[in-house]
């Protein structure tokens, strides 16, 4: 939504979800090396990319914005 004045520029708005939703996860290499003087300590591999299912209970977004201009 907009109103527009002479000196003012009103913005406002939202954005609401809700319901099931996807969780892609990936890994660059797929695994995470740990290294102590230098040297391999361990190493920790993942089973990626996964996708798992959540639940979004209620995600509510909402913005105001007011650009006041000035004559000179």
């Amino acid at each position: 939504m907009s109103y527009v004045t002479g000196t003012h520029n009103l913005k406002v708005g939202f954005q609401d979800s809700t319901g099931p939703d996807d969780i892609y996860t990936t890994r660059n290499g797929d695994l995470i090396e740990n290294f102590v003087n230098h040297q391999p300590q361990s190493v920790t591999v993942f089973n990626s990319p996964t996708i798992s299912k959540a639940y979004v209970n209620y995600d509510l977004g909402i913005y105001a914005q007011d650009a006041g201009h000035s004559s000179a």
